[in-house]
């Protein structure tokens, strides 16, 4: 980049790369460790991060009306998501006047399926 003189034209910001679309209706949380993390050494944190994710998705499509979570790391998330929605509704600001696109999340834990993701 030196070489062809665009190096001062370069700005590196970090993106954050949170929900990561596998199929038309299958989005993932992308996120390195977050399984050790949360089984292993008992952090909630990615748990956050997941429930974060999930209200920027709700602020871009719409209210999600049903919410389901498989197994309790995702139950935890549903209910980390549903409390922000009613802690905050501010959050949510942005798709108040939108129709939801979605009408139902399933979060479904690693710990129910962990062969899945390994194929």
């Amino acid at each position: 980049l030196e070489e062809e003189g665009v190096w001062g034209d370069l700005c590196v910001v970090e993106w954050a790369l949170e929900l990561v679309p596998l199929e038309e209706d299958v989005i993932s949380l992308e996120l390195e460790g977050a399984f050790r993390d949360c089984v292993l050494d008992g952090d909630s944190t990615p748990l956050f991060y997941a429930a974060r994710a999930l209200m920027q998705l709700q602020a871009m499509f719409g209210l999600i009306p049903r919410l389901q979570g498989k197994g309790p790391a995702a139950v935890a998330v549903r209910d980390m998501a549903l409390r922000m929605r009613r802690e905050n509704p501010g959050l949510l600001a942005g798709s108040a006047g939108l129709a939801p696109r979605i009408s139902r999340a399933i979060l479904i834990d690693r710990e129910v399926d962990i062969v899945t993701p390994c194929m």
